[in-house]
């Protein structure tokens, strides 16, 4: 029978949700994680599930090709991102496998931690990456807002100390960001200046 392709009116009114998932299981079939959306616990335990799965059939197979992470998010969870973040480094350090992260339109919060985890660190010409200090919402008594302080610190050290890790952005630099509460958008010059991306496509 003649292949006549994909059909865009079959696809055009699908559900969007319908046309993600797809998306999705199509890519992971073929190594590629697409993380779409908000740093949530929903969106990184989905792909967490890929990733595992990779490396579930990996282990029957002896298989260890490169892993394909897509990205565009504007961040989210700051718990949830570490966690993937984490995983990502896992997979790496203890396992050996090189992960790729791509920046498919904006890599931002945790979304651009997301990147700074991954082996190699790729973005298009037009992508646009963000760095900020953690945000916590402080209520109740003092002694609950001073352990809630306390805990957005211990975080803000550890997103520093993974960028610090993967380009030349310095704690001077960060701290000052901090200081003056500003989301730190970087141009095309300064992605490759700072080692924030090894290649802009």
């Amino acid at each position: 029978m003649e292949d006549k392709g994909v059909n865009m009116s079959d696809v055009m009114y699908q559900p969007i949700d319908t046309v993600l998932q797809e998306m999705r299981v199509r890519s992971a079939n073929n190594r590629r994680i697409i993380f779409d959306g908000e740093v949530n616990s929903d969106n990184v335990l989905k792909a967490v599930y890929y990733l595992q799965k990779l490396i579930d059939l990996d282990t029957k197979t002896g298989n260890k090709d490169d892993i394909h992470i897509e990205i565009h998010s504007f961040g989210g969870s700051i718990y949830d991102g570490v966690y993937l973040c984490d995983f990502i480094r896992y997979m790496q350090d203890k396992l050996g496998y090189k992960i790729i992260g791509t920046v498919n339109g904006y890599a931002m919060s945790m979304g651009f931690q997301i990147l700074q985890s991954c082996t190699v660190r790729r973005c298009y010409h037009t992508s646009r990456l963000m760095f900020h200090q953690p945000s916590n919402y402080i209520y109740g008594d003092l002694e609950n807002m001073e352990r809630d302080l306390e805990e957005t610190n211990y975080l803000w050290e550890e997103m520093k100390s993974l960028v610090k890790s993967r380009t030349l952005l310095t704690d001077d630099m960060m701290e000052e960001w901090k200081r003056l509460r500003k989301d730190k958008f970087f141009n095309r010059e300064e992605l490759i200046k700072y080692n924030i991306v090894d290649e802009v496509l």
